[in-house]
Parts: C-alpha cells; structure tokens; sequence
C-alpha cells in the first residue's frame, strides 16, 4: 500500500499522522513512516534521529515515531469506507433510530462495500454470484448468506436511520452517492477523515442533517473546492480538534448558513485569524459558540459585534491566554449573553471584572476559576469566624459576586440565591462605609465607583456614588501634604491626628519623617529607601530598628 504525507491511520486503536515517507539510517533500504501521535505520550521523539529532522510535531513535543511499513501494525491501519462502517454497525439493525443491532458485514478492510446503492439487482443472480460467476465482495468478505433482496434490505435500512453513531471506526473514505433522507444526527468523530472537501460532499446528500460531529479528524492542508453548495438544515457542527485553515472555515460558514450550535475548539485559533472571526458574524442564527483551547490572547470582539449580538447566548472560551485589561471604546453592551465560560485564562485584577460586567451585563451562568485572581472559588464555602469575618479568599468571592450584575444565578456552576447576594451585598457595602484607607486597596474599588453596577448599589442601599471619589480625594491631598513635609522643614499639619513623625538616624544623620499612622512598614521602609538612600537599596536591603527611652 502507498502512504501519503497528512494521511490518518489507527495503529494499535491509536490515532496518528503520517508526517515522512521515505528511509532512515536506523533501516537502511527499508521504507518507513514517521508519524505524530495524537496521544502524545506514545511518542519517542519530536521528529528528529541523530541531530537529523525528519518531520515537526506539534511545539516540538515528543509526539513522533518511525514505524516500518512492513510492520504488522499497520495491517488495517488505513481503515474502512463509510458505507463499509455503516454496514458493520447497522447492516442487522431493523429499528430505523441509530440503534442497529451487530453488523451483517463484519470487515476490516479498505475495499468499498461497492456502494450498496449501486447494486442492480436486475443484472444479476442471487447468492453468492454475479451475472458473470464472479464472487461478490462486501468490504473483504465475500457475501456468504446474503441474496441481493437481503442486501436491498439491508441498504433499506440505511435510508430509515435518523440518527447514526460512529465514532471512532477507524473510518477514512466518505460514500459519494449514498443519499439518506431521514438523517438528523451523524457522528463520524475521531475517524481517519483527512479530506474535508470529500467528506461535505457525502453531507451533501443528506438534505435533513440537523447535527454533525467531525471531531478529531485532522484536515492538515485540506482544502474545499466550493462548487455552490448549500446545506440549510444542518444547526449543529462540531469540529474540535481538527486543525482547520482559515480558509476552510470560511467556506463551511457559506455551506452551512443556519448553524446555531458551532465549536471550533483546540485548532490553534487566535485574533490573528481575524478574517474568520468577522465571517462567522454571518451566521446570524448563531446561538452557542465554543472555541476553547485555543490561543486567544483577548476576547474575540470582531464577533461581538453589532451585527451579530442579537443571536449568541453562550460563548465557551475557556483555557486561552485572554486578558480583559482593555475594551474597545465604541463596544457596545453584548446584552444577549447569559452564559460566558472563561475558564483557565489570565484574568489578574479586578479592572478585568469591572470590565467583564460591562461587556456582558446580562450573565446568568458564569464559570471564571482557574484564572489568577481566582485559582480556585467556590461561594458555597463562603464562611464567617466567630467575629463575622471572612478569610481573604472568601473576601475575594464576594467582591466578584458582588460587582457582577444581579442577574448572575450560577457560579462556576453552583447556584446563588437571593438570600446570599443579599447578605454579600450588605457586608460589602458595610465595608465601604467604613474605609478610611484606599491605599492597600487591592480591590481597586475606584475603577468599581466608574461602573453602572455601582450606581446600582448605590440606589439600592442609599449610599452617596461619589463616596470612593471623594475617599479618594481625600487620600490624595493627605499624600500630597505629607509629601510637602517630607521635602522641606515648614508645612501646616491638616491632618494633624492622623500624622505620626519618626526620626530616623543612619550613620550619625538624622531626618524626620511624617507619615500616616495606617502605613506598614514596607511603606515607611520605601520612604526611607528614596529619601536616604537616593532609592540605592531595596528596602529587602536594610531593617531598621525603633529605639525605646528606657529610664533606669
């Protein structure tokens, strides 16, 4: 058998890539394969024997093998046709719902079943002959028991089935003429599909196609020649873990126009492929849009667009590299979306929340842990200490559950009721009212005073919403006070009760310094640092020690 670069093969219920076809020295005048894994952990190499490059896999992992093409391993590796699959799943199933009983064609071989639909049973004998004393071959067996009116049967069947299952079949050659009206639901996932033009062209045929799952199938450099066609009943297309091109998905979104259900998840996708990201505003039924593990670095804005809000409610974005630490000015609210999945991303400061809440204020459900400002949450843990207190963790709950909009009834899949935002509400609001420091706030509730959540808040419990800001205000003419006696030897103390003066002595000099009662040591320790040591030492680079009038 001949092998070809990109072609899918199953050795040992593994799926792989061939990547080389040619000799290595380890195998002189041998012909072998070197192939990508796509279990990486079965491989031995990146693709390289003695400094010399074969192939690349993925990142330069050690996803990559060498195998002889004589080896027995890849005896049936190539797989089987689809009709072939379909008859060995369903061919004795008489149920007509996807749930055929064992196969009246039990083969493994790459030979086509002869299209069941290209049998004439005019033009030949029944049993195990052709008009021509030929043996009939179904797959690699030959027809043992079957006449053709089994066989008609058997293909009658086929055309009754709405839903069809099968994954994982070692599967590699779509049928080109094979036409099932009554298909709704067809999952032909981790199969040996390299071909996507071929492959569209089998789904064709199959005019009431409701659900179609390809994943796992890898479309490496498969290209679709567009020839007009148009699919209008398929809604749901699933196509993890492919490798598609830009250009491929481009023309499935001119196929297949009435998607509503679309996921395009782990195939190296990032803003780059940003002519997709605005083609896929033309599905404009579009209502889930899946697209995790990929290489996203911000949200995908180009299809949370205007054109496009009125449809999608569920956006899964899970394990990328996005921050929210800006937003387009002229963004406007994507109020249609109720479910945002977030997950595994590197979201770090409490702007991105604020952020978050103003692009999607209408969230229902929303999944954010394992990000770094939340490694791992759970508000059902929320607790208090004897003192009504919480831990910091917890603390970091409520600010979220909080600052997100009150319509938000799922957290990371645990429910919130209205008892406990309630109670979250009343403690942070207590908080706020009793801040007198903005300093160590690692809350950033500042940017938070900007937001409509809360202006909310405040119209709800009645607080002043410019509270933060004059806080803040405050806080910057104290600073700025302080800053004025520190630089020089006069200065009125405003703020008097709330100053603490310090002399400081290094190697026979001394300096006062005024600084507020609330500062840690790490402050008064940054303070000393720029004005004695002209910021010359780290403040890990001296201690300092506080010297007691002690009277003998």
């Amino acid at each position: 058998m001949e092998y070809r670069i990109n072609q899918r093969l199953s050795i040992s219920d593994e799926l792989c890539t061939v990547k080389y076809v040619g000799e290595i020295p380890n195998w002189p005048n041998e012909l072998c394969l070197g192939i990508e894994w796509d279990n990486h952990s079965r491989g031995k190499n990146n693709g390289t024997l003695d400094d010399v490059r074969y192939f690349f896999t993925t990142d330069d992992l050690n996803s990559g093998s060498f195998i002889k093409v004589n080896s027995k391993k890849l005896q049936g590796a190539s797989g089987i046709d689809f009709v072939t699959g379909l008859a060995d799943k369903y061919g004795g199933g008489n149920s007509g719902n996807g749930s055929g009983g064992t196969g009246a064609t039990r083969t493994t071989g790459t030979t086509s079943i002869g299209e069941l639909s290209g049998f004439n049973t005019n033009d030949v004998f029944s049993g195990k002959k052709d008009a021509n004393n030929k043996e009939i071959k179904i797959g690699s067996k030959i027809v043992e028991s079957y006449g053709f009116d089994k066989l008609d049967e058997i293909q009658s069947n086929f055309h009754n089935l709405e839903i069809i299952s099968l994954d994982k079949m070692k599967i590699g050659l779509p049928s080109q003429s094979l036409v099932l009206d009554r298909l709704v639901t067809l999952d032909l996932s981790f199969n040996l599909f390299d071909d996507l033009n071929s492959v569209l062209k089998m789904i064709i045929n199959f005019k009431n196609l409701k659900n179609l799952n390809l994943s796992g199938n890898k479309f490496i450099n498969s290209t679709i020649i567009n020839h007009g066609y148009i699919h209008t009943s398929l809604k749901q297309l699933q196509m993890a873990k492919t490798m598609i091109n830009d250009i491929n998905i481009l023309c499935i979104i001119q196929i297949f126009p009435n998607i509503t259900d679309l996921d395009l998840s782990f195939n190296d996708l990032s803003e780059k492929s940003i002519t997709i990201l605005q083609k896929i505003n033309k599905l404009k039924n579009l209502e889930k849009l899946e697209m995790s593990f990929n290489k996203f670095k911000i949200l995908p804005f180009s299809i949370l667009s205007t054109s496009f809000k009125n449809k999608l409610t569920r956006l899964i974005i899970n394990d990328n590299n996005i921050n929210i630490n800006s937003i387009p000015i002229d963004l406007e609210n994507f109020d249609k979306l109720v479910e945002l999945d977030i997950r595994g991303n590197l979201i770090q400061n409490w702007k991105e929340i604020d952020n978050l809440n103003k692009i999607f204020p209408q969230l229902t459900k929303l999944r954010i842990n394992d990000n770094p400002l939340f490694p791992n949450i759970d508000h059902s843990n929320v607790k208090t200490d004897q003192s009504g207190n919480f831990n910091t963790l917890d603390l970091s709950i409520i600010h979220l559950l909080v600052r997100c909009n009150k319509n938000l009834s799922v957290l990371n899949r645990t429910k919130i009721t209205n008892k406990e935002r309630e109670n979250y509400e009343l403690f942070f609001i207590s908080k706020i009212k009793q801040r007198k420091d903005l300093t160590k706030d690692e809350y950033d509730l500042v940017n938070f005073s900007n937001t409509n959540r809360w202006l909310e808040l405040c119209r709800l419990y009645d607080i002043n919403p410019n509270f933060i800001q004059k806080l803040q205000q405050q806080q910057q003419q104290q600073e700025q006070e302080l800053e004025s006696l520190n630089s020089s030897t006069s200065g009125k103390l405003l703020w008097k009760s709330s100053i603490l003066t310090l002399f400081i002595s290094y190697k026979d000099k001394g300096q006062n310094f005024h600084l507020f009662k609330n500062y840690t040591i790490g402050k008064l320790k940054g303070l000393i640092s720029l004005k004695i040591f002209n910021s010359t030492r780290t403040i890990l680079d001296f201690k300092i020690y506080y010297l007691l009038n002690v009277v003998d």
